[in-house]
């Protein structure tokens, strides 16, 4: 096997079988010299984009220690690569973003990601993402995709920031979105197991739209969700989200409410 040579051992052995004469060890003391140069470049490099993964984590609200393990997983993937190149190493650094985000479940999309880096002066194109996320793979550092949970507490955000949401609900906000949530997420699972083909969020945006059906029912109070306002907050068309909700959701939702219905009229009796 072959001595690398851009490693102090590699320049060593060299001369290893044969007597160094004066003029050889001077050659080899400034391939030494060299080598740390190049060094020391690639160790500035590499602070340079650590720097950029640490802004970019705080730039979208990440923990501190999520952080540490984004720079820990930037540290291994270019020790895995022996990738020199500082154009790269953005991309690396882009990489170990996402898979935090991913690995931990923060609903952070990638388009927000790459916003962040984009504030910071440094663009990644929309096919380099497939890229990365190839390359990590092969680096034994599987990026995985994103859970439709995800897309659920986003879409959820939205719509109950939307000055509709506030003025309905007041003071009353926190609680029921907090039981919005819980509905949905039984009629996410309950979509998720029958596995139709419609996209994540779409599902998400149609389990929100249904739950809010359910507890206004249960509460005794008209919907604050409507189609419009969640098709601005899932990025989806209303067309698409009626065909998902008729499909998966809407039996299921007519079937609570009358059951709400009816024992609100027997207690009632």
């Amino acid at each position: 096997m072959g001595v690398d040579r851009q490693t102090y051992m590699g320049i060593y052995d060299r001369g290893f079988y044969s007597p160094d004469t004066g003029a050889g060890r001077f050659r080899k003391y400034l391939k030494l010299c060299n080598l740390d140069r190049k060094r020391a470049a690639l160790e500035r490099r590499k602070d340079i984009a650590i720097g950029v993964i640490t802004r970019v984590c705080a730039m979208l609200g990440l923990p501190a220690d999520v952080r540490e393990i984004a720079v820990k997983t930037f540290r291994f993937v270019v020790g895995a690569s022996r990738e020199r190149d500082i154009r790269r190493f953005y991309w690396y650094a882009f990489g170990s973003v996402l898979y935090v985000v991913r690995r931990y479940g923060f609903p952070v999309s990638i388009d927000e990601i790459r916003g962040a880096f984009e504030d910071l002066g440094i663009r990644i194109p929309r096919w380099r993402v497939l890229w990365v996320i190839d390359e990590f793979g092969r680096l034994g550092r599987r990026i995985g995709s994103r859970r439709p949970s995800d897309y659920l507490n986003r879409i959820l955000h939205e719509v109950f920031r939307s000055p509709r949401a506030v003025g309905r609900l007041g003071d009353r906000a926190v609680l029921y979105r907090q039981r919005v949530l819980l509905v949905a997420l039984d009629l996410l699972k309950m979509a998720l197991e029958r596995g139709r083909g419609f996209e994540p969020r779409t599902v998400c945006a149609c389990a929100i739209y249904g739950a809010d059906k359910i507890v206004a029912c249960r509460l005794g109070v008209k919907p604050v969700v409507t189609w419009p306002l969640v098709s601005r907050a899932s990025g989806v068309h209303e067309s698409t989200l009626r065909a998902c909700y008729n499909e998966l959701f809407k039996k299921r939702v007519k079937e609570e409410t009358l059951k709400n219905v009816k024992d609100s009229f027997c207690n009632k009796i």
